[in-house]
């Protein structure tokens, strides 16, 4: 929901079937085989933690002041 509100039509999507996984993991796509990722200018960045405040910091949703960032993305925020 982030990365359509942040980016739009220049955000694909793109599921990975089950039956496929195995393929994809050997190529060493994933940098720590295994999903999520997000490839950004060609690069591969992996953890859906990382991945969700990067979504949130580009759509404008994810708090400048630090201490409340935390708190957004932690266990106990």
């Amino acid at each position: 929901m982030c990365f359509r509100k942040a980016l739009g039509a220049e955000f694909s999507d793109s599921r990975v079937a089950f039956t496929e996984w195995a393929a994809l993991k050997a190529t060493g796509y994933s940098p720590l085989g295994q999903l999520p990722v997000v490839e950004v200018d060609g690069a591969v960045y992996s953890q859906s933690v990382p991945i969700s405040a990067y979504a949130a910091r580009l759509a404008g949703l994810y708090p400048a002041d630090p201490l409340a960032a935390l708190k957004a993305v932690s266990a106990r925020g």
